[in-house]
Parts: structure tokens; C-alpha cells; sequence
């Protein structure tokens, strides 16, 4: 029902009829429908994607962020930056566009960071980085993300191996499975 008027709502032009729909989406949240509200925001965006300046309040800023989220949800770091990376393009100056896209490249750092310590034998190090690309996501409002939080286990779950941490090494193996279960029965 509510999906069905936030469908049509996408197809119109309409300053109006983007914001009463980036609402409608923002509200569809809690229903976990993340790959629906991605395809629904993306339309919006791209409709109402132009040059000037893109403000926070505005439906395509908006719509954009949430885009980025759905994406990150949906455990699509890449698509994420790109959603950001392409509203940037037409307004190099939104601060809250910046804002977001700095913390995303800052966890994506954090996590090549910790994979390449991983890979030079550097065990204690990458536990630390993990942690810390741990606390980004929390910055970023992705603690509940499965998908992302499942991946960040399996990393672990490497780092404790090597570590001969066994116990943890399974702990956090068990934490990326459920998550990963999680992710699909939603």
C-alpha cells in the first residue's frame, strides 16, 4: 500500500512529490526493504539531480544520503560511495554530502588498512584496526548493519586465527554467520 503511493510519488517531477517520497522512504526504514528504497531513491535523485547547491533539507541531498545507506545496508560500500560521489559531482561544496563521503572513505581506509596488515603477518595490529574501523561504522550509523558487521566478523575471525586465539577465531566466525543469516531472512 504505503509502496505503491511512494511509486508513483518517484515518477512525478515534482519538487513536492520528491520530498513527500524521500519521507515516504526515510519512514519505510524499519521495514528492512533496503534493495526497494535504493531503486525508489535512485529514481528520485536522478530526477532531480542538477547543478547549484545541494542543501540538507533539500529531497535530492536527501534522497542521496539515503541512497548511500540503502547501498551500505545492502553491504555496498562501492555503490554507497558512488551514490555520494556522483551528487558531489554537481555540488563540490554540500557540506553534509562531504561530511558523509569523508567518514565513508575513512572507514574504507581503515578497512584496506587492517586487510594489508593482515597480509604482512601483522596480527595485534590488525585487531586495533579492526577496532578502529569498527568505531567508523558507528559513526557512520551502521551498527546495524548485518552485512557489513558479518564482514567485519570475518576479518576478525582471520586476524584471531592467525593469532592461534582459537576461542575468539570461532566466536567471531559464529557472530558472521548469524549475522549473514540475519541478513537473509530479512
Amino acid at each position: 500500500t504505503g509502496s505503491c503511493d511512494i511509486d508513483a510519488l518517484c515518477k512525478e517531477r515534482s519538487l513536492t512529490s520528491a520530498a513527500l517520497a524521500v519521507r515516504g522512504l526515510y519512514a519505510s526504514w524499519s521495514t528492512k526493504k533496503y534493495s526497494w528504497i535504493l531503486k525508489s531513491v535512485s529514481k528520485i535523485v536522478s530526477r532531480r539531480a542538477g547543478y547549484g547547491s545541494w542543501k540538507a533539507e533539500q529531497p535530492r541531498t536527501m534522497g542521496a544520503l539515503l541512497q548511500s545507506k540503502a547501498a551500505l545496508f545492502l553491504g555496498d560500500v562501492n555503490k554507497a560511495k558512488r551514490a555520494l560521489s556522483s551528487s558531489l559531482q554537481y555540488d563540490p561544496e554540500s557540506k553534509v554530502l562531504k561530511e558523509e563521503f569523508s567518514k565513508l572513505k575513512t572507514y574504507t581506509q581503515k578497512i584496506k588498512k587492517a586487510d594489508k596488515s593482515l597480509s604482512k603477518g601483522f596480527y595485534k595490529r590488525t585487531e586495533g584496526e579492526l577496532d578502529d574501523a569498527q568505531t567508523e561504522m558507528y559513526r557512520l550509523g551502521l551498527e546495524d548493519s548485518k552485512l557489513l558487521l558479518a564482514d567485519l566478523h570475518v576479518r576478525y575471525c582471520k586476524c584471531f586465527t592467525y593469532m592461534k586465539k582459537h576461542e575468539r577465531a570461532i566466536e567471531s566466525c559464529d557472530k558472521a554467520m548469524k549475522l549473514s543469516e540475519d541478513s537473509v531472512e530479512e
